[in-house]
């Protein structure tokens, strides 16, 4: 009986020590900087679609998608479905118009390319903040599912374990390793969501037909209440407008700088944007079990009791699941961390003469540890996953997306109008927090970033006799 117990732990520990064996054995040393941070750009486009789905799809977004279904129902299953593909069809369409950004590194070089050195590190910082809390969201959802899934298990030394395990990789082997790895971890997710899904249904105890009559007969799964104002409407547009925008960001958009060229960087993204709404549909679907089971009780609560009975197997493949997409997406705002700060900020500051790219490696190496160890100290910690969300939408969104996107487009300001736009999106984020979020109750990062839009667009207009960006942009 005690063998049996430690099933679940066992499983964990194999599938921690093969992943690290799979990125030893077929990852090795990165000869370059540019290898380390983007591979050798000859990448076949099944390959990206797949360390692409692994990196957008972390343990928080399916929680987070299971528990917003069970909580609002069909509206928010519809618009969930139909702003994830919007999402990738927008990059798709963005990439088509990078062309003259394809031999950059990171988002932050292209901001810096176009519009100077001050925005190009003030882009990355802001990354850079937000990015250590997109990593303890992976954490969190280790937590959860080492709490869940494994008994009599002390959870912060497994977790240390496999925080170690994912810093291993990414640090030695750099984005080769991670997409050797995303591999592995999307097939165990694949693979193991299907038999948690067929678990919860069977103890529903009934007929899918008997299911979806039930859920039907609620009152947030009918189609009259999307027409008569009865679904709490504003929660659901607070998580969806910012989401429309939280593809951009260095580890999505780093993709598009491992393509070949940036007509298959668009291929990658239309394509996943497709396979990615047929997983997130089989989650949302898996959710409705859940619902019938406890309608109003909290996602949580129904996962727990779910487990409680459940097979010592099951339990284990749960929790390898769960630990496969966290540490998918870990890895890859891990390396991106490293990548921004030894490559935008060190660089820019220092010189790229001064710090070559067999020092960059060096240091991107050790900067990885660094913020490896950092999320180690704080992971101990217990925070609200909400809170994690907010904090990275506050601090990314409203500051470097709009300079990047208008960058991709075509507009080829000075920096002082781009230091404008930031500025003005860092002050209408602090005063949103401050005055209109306590009365309406929404994150207010999406308009932010329109509101830094605007602003560099005006101050541009307002002053059109500026210097250039300190490189020679008819290159561009």
């Amino acid at each position: 009986m005690l063998l049996s117990s430690q099933i679940p732990l066992l499983m964990v520990v194999f599938f921690l020590l093969f992943t690290l064996g799979i990125a030893y054995r077929f990852t090795k040393s990165s000869p370059s900087f540019q290898t380390y941070a983007v591979g050798d750009k000859q990448f076949s486009t099944g390959y990206l679609v797949i360390t692409l789905l692994s990196t957008t799809c972390g343990g928080g977004m399916l929680f987070r998608n299971m528990e917003l279904i069970h909580r609002y129902g069909l509206y928010c299953m519809l618009v969930l479905l139909f702003a994830n593909f919007l999402v990738y069809w927008s990059i798709s369409l963005l990439a088509l118009r990078m062309d003259p950004f394809m031999r950059h590194l990171s988002m932050s070089e292209t901001i810096g390319y176009v519009y100077g050195t001050k925005p190009r590190i003030i882009a990355s910082l802001a990354y850079i903040f937000s990015a250590i809390p997109c990593i303890l969201i992976q954490i969190h959802v280790i937590t959860f599912a080492i709490d869940m899934c494994l008994d009599s298990v002390n959870p912060n030394l497994l977790i240390t374990i496999v925080i170690v395990s994912f810093i291993l990789y990414t640090s030695i082997g750099g984005i080769r390793a991670i997409m050797v790895t995303d591999i592995v971890q999307l097939f165990a997710f694949c693979t193991i969501l299907p038999f948690f899904a067929w678990w919860i249904f069977t103890r529903t105890g009934k007929s899918l037909g008997e299911l979806f009559s039930f859920v039907q007969a609620r009152e947030q799964f009918q189609f009259g209440c999307m027409y008569h104002g009865k679904m709490q409407v504003r929660p659901i547009i607070s998580l969806v407008l910012p989401y429309l925008v939280t593809g951009i960001t260095p580890p999505i958009m780093q993709k598009v700088y491992m393509a070949k060229d940036h007509f298959q960087a668009s291929r990658v993204f239309l394509i996943t944007g497709i396979v990615s709404v047929c997983m997130l549909f089989f989650t949302l679907v898996t959710g409705l079990f859940t619902f019938d089971i406890a309608p109003d009780g909290s996602l949580e609560n129904v996962l727990r009791y779910i487990l409680a009975g459940s097979p010592y197997l099951l339990k284990g493949s749960v929790a390898i699941g769960m630990l496969a997409l966290t540490m998918s997406t870990a890895d890859a705002y891990l390396n991106s961390c490293s990548v921004i700060l030894s490559h935008d900020i060190v660089e820019t500051i220092i010189g790229p003469k001064i710090v070559p790219y067999n020092q960059q490696l060096r240091l991107a190496k050790y900067i990885a540890c660094c913020i490896g160890a950092v999320v180690v100290l704080f992971s101990y910690r217990r925070y609200h996953l909400i809170s994690f969300i907010g904090f990275y939408f506050d601090c990314f969104v409203p500051i470097v997306i709009a300079p990047f996107i208008l960058a991709v487009l075509g507009f080829r300001g000075s920096g002082y109008s781009v230091l404008v736009g930031m500025v003005t999106g860092i002050l209408t984020i602090l005063s949103w927090n401050l005055w209109v979020k306590p009365i309406i109750h929404m994150n207010g990062s999406f308009f932010c970033m329109l509101a830094n839009g605007l602003a560099t667009l005006m101050s541009h207009c307002l002053a059109p006799i500026t210097k250039p960006a300190e490189k020679n942009l008819d290159e561009l």
